[in-house]
């Protein structure tokens, strides 16, 4: 839209009854300019209505201003219809864009039959591209819209819409803020602040929560840059920088706390606080988060700067995260007078002071801090050394008291105020609730005075029926816009209702997610017992697992466990033990992974073969089965060397004795290990001199078909 500088003239920035009243004045004898001058009206259209109506007695139904809107397509109801209608999608999360928009106003024009220039049909733009099964080929179908002059004209005659880039929302925290949510939270608010009079007036309330900095900052912002080039480089130091999560605490009375610094090394060193913000705590996890086992230090941290002690309690508000729930920092804070309470799950976006006010100037300053350092050092590259830096420049100018203070009173956490939510900020949960059973409950039907049975027997779908569309379960608020716009004409709600959780089917046990968060006062007895008893269940379900043999399943080609090389002793034949232990010669033929397994059950182990057996058949080889083959090889000494590899059948013995077989190609670098057939490699042996064993066929056949074999046979001559 044009830009509208202050003082730009108006047309008709004047009333009908004012234009009246200076008609009438002028007939009784006032002069034309000095009764547009009483009643602030031109003195020419003043004039030109004067010679207009000279013959008219009555000026009650005399039209006295001008017809500006005589070529607009909708009257102004349809129109503010439209207008409430794109602010409650804008609510509720499902915003509208122009296009969008457009697309609505063009079916608005149709459903009420009203006439609208014929651009808006001919000069529409190709849709979706729609796949023909009968020709083969792409078609375009083409989606009929307002013209881009009507929507100019339609966001200037209503200036209380806008353009805004909307920010991302997850359905969790859409679908958890909720009146009942809240309800809970600020019962449980009101609850600790009635324990202590400095929790009253805000000076012993602090609020806490974690922010991730990292070495490479956003490049959101737009810089001068020359005309046509559509990309413009930033310079960065890295693609994907390096986690530092810092976590920050600030108090209802303005002020905040040194913050706490989460490097992502193992051991931390004094030098990675460097030109860190006086009092800065730095901690190390291999992660860079925060976790249980640090949130200890953090607590510690926190009641030695508030001086807290159960003389002088503090109150300390932070979300539901796990490893805010530590069971030695509750009770470090037990010990020190600290309560602590949690938000609500997935609402700390409209309930956390530090989300709503601080933490958007706060990556702000961050990034402002880093582009000033990466400009002043060109060449260099940022590393963790170098948050400690950006993190005090960001809360020297982020964390103010103004700033604090606002977030306080944004979350009505300080000063107290249970309704600072109204229900336009519960809209975004409307679509994700489900649809509720009308039927009343036993007391409201005692109360109304009828019986239960009579209560229960009415069909849901009986009571309190809607328009036969979707709008009639999606909120109040569609119902009742629905409902008004009979018998006048079909507007928004009717067209394209607005969105809602449809009823389906209940989640099974199997797939139903753990049980929801809620808030709490966690160092509370009751609460910190049902912690204690949680962490108790959990640690003797991860024994019992622990304990409970896992088979460990491989992604990987199955491998064998390679057999002990053991030398060939001359054993005295009468000695019974010593024969045993000449047994560990065998040959293990392991389970392979889920991919193709070798004809073994998954609870007897690998197969056991005994070397003293090679050679001696069971029966003859048949058509696809696997053998382990003998044959002899001339070595660069030129002794013969007999070697083992593994093949695979592919004909029935003949009158010879002899079959084809297909050899396995062996892996390379593995000693023993045989892979896919190789077409190339097809010889006829004998069945009685080569063939030393069958193998087991694989239960699963794939074209990466593999076969391990181990040390033993391999190599040695057993005949």
């Amino acid at each position: 839209m044009p830009l509208r500088r202050d003082g730009e003239r108006v047309k008709g920035a004047f009333s009908k009854e004012s234009v009246e009243n200076a008609v009438r004045a002028v007939r009784q004898g006032l002069s034309v300019r000095q009764a547009a001058k009483d009643f602030s009206v031109s003195k020419s259209t003043l004039q030109r209505y004067v010679e207009k109506f000279k013959d008219t007695d009555d000026l009650t139904n005399a039209r006295l201003t001008p017809k500006y809107a005589s070529r607009i397509v909708f009257t102004a109801e349809i129109e503010e219809e439209l207008v409430n209608y794109l602010m409650d999608c804008a609510k509720m999360g499902f915003g509208l864009d122009t296009v969008q928009v457009r697309q609505l106003a063009f079916q608005l024009a149709q459903r009420n039959s009203l006439p609208y220039p014929k651009n808006w049909e001919t000069e529409s733009a190709a849709g979706a591209a729609h796949f023909s099964p009968q020709y083969g080929n792409f078609s375009l179908i083409w989606q009929h819209w307002a013209g881009v002059d009507w929507l100019y004209g339609f966001r200037g005659r209503h200036p209380q819409i806008t353009m805004r880039k909307p920010e991302a929302c997850s359905t969790s925290r859409a679908s958890a803020f909720t009146p009942e949510n809240m309800k809970i939270f600020f019962d449980n608010l009101k609850n600790v602040l009635d324990r202590h009079s400095s929790f009253g007036d805000g000076s012993r309330v602090y609020n806490l929560d974690e922010i991730g900095t990292t070495t490479v900052g956003s490049v959101k912002r737009k810089i001068f840059a020359p005309t046509g080039v559509k990309q413009i480089p930033q310079s960065k130091t890295a693609e994907r920088g390096t986690l530092v999560t810092t976590t920050c605490i600030v108090g209802a009375n303005g002020t905040a706390l040194p913050p706490i610094l989460v490097f992502p090394r193992v051991h931390f060193q004094d030098h990675m606080l460097l030109d860190a913000y006086p009092g800065t705590l730095g901690l190390a996890a291999p992660s860079g988060w925060m976790n249980g086992d640090l949130f200890p230090r953090v607590m510690e941290h926190f009641v030695k700067n508030t001086k807290s002690s159960k003389e002088n309690p503090t109150l300390l508000l932070l979300d539901n995260d796990t490893s805010h729930l530590s069971l030695e920092a509750l009770d470090i804070a037990k010990a020190n007078g600290v309560t602590l309470l949690t938000l609500s799950p997935h609402t700390s976006h409209k309930t956390q002071p530090l989300d709503v006010a601080v933490f958007s100037p706060f990556r702000t300053y961050y990034d402002n801090a880093m582009r000033n350092w990466i400009m002043a050092n060109p060449g260099k590259k940022v590393t963790i050394y170098h948050v400690s830096s950006f993190v005090k420049t960001a809360m020297e100018k982020a964390m103010t008291p103004g700033t604090i203070l606002a977030g306080f009173r944004k979350c009505g956490i300080f000063p107290y105020n249970p309704d600072v939510f109204t229900e336009a900020d519960f809209l975004a949960a409307a679509p994700f609730k489900k649809p509720e059973d009308n039927t009343p409950t036993p007391d409201e039907a005692a109360a109304s005075g009828t019986g239960t049975s009579s209560a229960t027997t009415t069909p849901p779908s009986s009571v309190g029926a809607a328009p036969s569309t979707s709008a009639a379960t999606s909120t109040d608020v569609c119902q009742e816009k629905t409902q008004t716009e009979s018998g006048r004409f079909v507007g928004p709600y009717a067209i394209r209702a607005l969105p809602s959780q449809q009823e389906k089917a209940p989640t099974p046990a199997s797939r139903q997610s753990r049980r929801k968060g809620r808030s709490m006062i966690p160092t509370d007895t009751p609460e910190k017992q049902q912690l204690e008893a949680q962490k108790a269940a959990a640690n003797a379900r991860r024994s019992t697992s622990s304990g409970r043999g896992k088979r460990t399943i491989s992604r990987r080609r199955a491998v064998v466990p390679a057999a002990k090389k053991t030398k060939t002793k001359t054993k005295n034949p009468s000695t019974s033990s010593e024969d045993e232990e000449d047994v560990d010669d065998v040959v293990p033929l392991a389970n392979s992974d889920t991919s193709m397994t070798w004809g073994e059950d998954e609870d007897t182990g690998p197969t056991v073969v005994d070397p003293n057996a090679l050679g001696e058949l069971s029966r003859a080889p048949k058509e696809e089965d696997y053998v382990l083959l003998r044959r002899e090889q001339i070595q660069k000494s030129k002794k013969p060397e007999v070697i083992y590899t593994v093949a695979k059948v592919l004909t029935e013995p003949n009158e010879h004795g002899c079959v084809q077989v297909s050899l396995l190609t062996n892996k390379p670098r593995a000693k023993g290990k045989f892979s896919t057939c190789d077409p190339a490699k097809i010889e006829t042996i004998s069945v009685k001199d080569n063939i030393v064993m069958l193998l087991p066929k694989p239960n699963v056949g794939t074209k990466r078909q593999h076969f391990s074999l181990t040390s033993p046979p391999c190599n040695k001559d057993r005949s």
